[in-house]
């Protein structure tokens, strides 16, 4: 998944990113929040990006299915 912060702010439903943009002090601040006040490094060279930002969300789930089939037909699965 891959997202700017701003667009995760705007989409934040339950105030996550407000209480994390809390000044320090603040009793209801949220200290480790990831991409905010806790580092988050984006993998290196990752197998699939999901621009949710750019893409709705039936076309997310789209793109993971047709992820996971390439990989079952390349791999195998152990289920079968």
């Amino acid at each position: 998944m891959d997202c700017p912060v701003d667009v995760l702010i705007n989409r934040d439903t339950k105030g996550s990113y407000k209480k994390a943009l809390l000044p320090d002090n603040h009793l209801e601040k949220i200290s480790n929040l990831k991409g905010i006040n806790d580092i988050y490094e984006k993998p290196y060279d990752p197998d699939l990006i999901l621009r949710t930002d750019m893409i709705g969300i039936d076309d997310c789930v789209i793109k993971m299915v047709q992820f996971i089939l390439i990989e079952i037909k390349k791999y195998g699965s152990p289920m079968c």
